[in-house]
């Protein structure tokens, strides 16, 4: 939160956040609209759930990013999946929902995602996905 709001913030183009508070992080990261030029964001080696994801997902002032890496929490389903879809993310040119408990249904999903256009790194490794939902 300290960080986001300070003018300086605005000259950032890529946040890896490791080993933090993962609800108050969100919550900074979603409120701070000096983070809106961060281009890569990398929340890997934590847990996010559904409701810290659709709340990042909400953030308008983030809807520039290029790379989103997110891990989840193994609760995710195809709502928390909607919702990205639902953002307008336009500018994505790598997507990795990891571990997020993602099934076939949250696959086709984000199949018929428009911000998927541009993207040319996909990864949901480490969710349970089924020959099913990769091939439909």
């Amino acid at each position: 939160a300290a960080l986001g709001s300070l003018p300086e913030a605005a000259n950032l183009r890529s946040l890896d956040l490791r080993a933090w508070d993962t609800p108050a992080a969100i919550t900074a990261l979603a409120h701070a609209p000096n983070f809106a030029g961060v281009r890569t964001l990398y929340l890997r080696d934590v847990n996010v759930n559904a409701d810290d994801a659709r709340h990042l997902f909400r953030a308008a002032h983030l809807r520039g990013l290029a790379r989103v890496h997110v891990r989840g929490d193994g609760g995710w389903s195809v709502d928390t999946v909607q919702e990205f879809a639902e953002a307008g993310f336009t500018s994505l040119t790598s997507l990795r929902f990891t571990r997020a408990g993602l099934g076939d249904d949250a696959a086709r999903a984000l199949a018929r995602c428009a911000a998927l256009k541009g993207v040319t790194d996909l990864d949901l490794g480490h969710n349970a996905l089924t020959g099913r939902g990769v091939t439909d």
